[in-house]
């Protein structure tokens, strides 16, 4: 096992270097630039990041404005950003994993990264977005997808039509909130938080706007004869 995990580090550390097309230079801040460093501008950015966590960033929570983060922020973005399939069936595997406990070793590959991430965001400095929190979701996909292999809910061509009926009736759900949400994707929020019209209540910043709506703020300028406005972005 050790093995394999070494080898699924390698892949992804090769493959993260061949995004910056292997670059191979030193930087001023390691070893006083005498060291040629591999992807050398992603360490760039990740001591620019320690730097800014050092120094916070501004946030809005639950009405409150503040510095140098809280521990609920990621907790609660993720709950009122994340669509409700995702929470039902998210939940519902999370209870079947505890169930099934000599499945653990096995999962552990893949529950490893989100709680570790997961637990880690708890203590950050930048809680500016929904967005840091979606290196979590490829996986919680892939964990949700055990729930297809279930059939100990007594008669199995019944299970399966259960769970294809619950799996269109989400799809629908996917749909339609993605179609009604259309084109600002950035500023969704599920029903529990009362949808995107009231969002702004909870979170700002890049879970809200991003600057995505300029071109549909000029043309309503033009639209209504306004030469200038007092524009608030980001």
């Amino acid at each position: 096992a050790m093995w394999s995990y070494a080898g699924i580090v390698t892949v992804a550390s090769f493959v993260l270097w061949a995004m910056y097309l292997f670059e191979f230079r030193a930087l001023p801040e390691v070893a006083g630039g005498s060291l040629p460093l591999p992807a050398a501008s992603h360490i760039e950015r990740w001591l620019r990041l320690l730097e800014n966590m050092d120094y916070g960033r501004e946030y809005f929570l639950l009405g409150q404005n503040g510095m140098h983060g809280r521990w609920q922020y990621f907790p609660i973005a993720f709950i009122l950003k994340t669509p409700l399939p995702t929470l039902v069936l998210g939940s519902a595997s999370v209870v079947a994993f505890a169930l099934r406990r000599r499945s653990a070793c096995r999962e552990l590959p893949l529950i490893l990264f989100p709680l570790i991430y997961g637990a880690l965001s708890l203590s950050s400095t930048i809680t500016i977005g929904y967005r840091h929190l979606l290196p979590i979701l490829p996986f919680l996909f892939v964990f949700i997808s055990r729930l297809a292999a279930l059939r100990d809910l007594g008669n199995p061509r019944r299970t399966l039509y259960t769970w294809y009926a619950v799996c269109c009736t989400f799809a629908i759900y996917y749909i339609v909130g993605t179609l009604l949400i259309a084109p600002d994707y950035l500023a969704y929020f599920n029903v529990i938080a009362g949808g995107a019209d009231q969002g702004y209540r909870f979170l700002a910043d890049s879970n809200t706007d991003w600057g995505q709506t300029l071109k549909a703020l000029a043309r309503y300028q033009r639209e209504n004869n306004v030469d200038s406005v007092k524009l608030s972005m980001f």
